[in-house]
């Protein structure tokens, strides 16, 4: 989760590809989903993650919280 997170801030600084705060928050909402599926699942006992699992989602997880983070300092600064 923390290499995803470091990529994708060096990403979205380094190629400072404009899109809209709206749509960084979205896409990081959604690549939150499979953890949160994966988690939810085990929690209520239907399967057990594999270590591969975990290493997707938690890849997709990091990158997810800094697309949301990013978002949310884009509207700030602009404030």
């Amino acid at each position: 989760m923390y290499s995803s997170g470091v990529l994708g801030i060096l990403a979205t600084r380094l190629w400072s590809i404009p899109i809209r705060p709206v749509w960084l928050f979205l896409m990081g909402v959604l690549f939150l989903i499979p953890g949160g599926v994966d988690g939810f699942t085990q929690l209520l006992g239907k399967r057990e993650s594999t270590n591969r699992l975990r290493i997707v989602t938690g890849f997709l997880l990091g990158i997810g919280v800094v697309l949301i983070v990013d978002s949310i300092l884009v509207v700030l600064a602009n404030l």
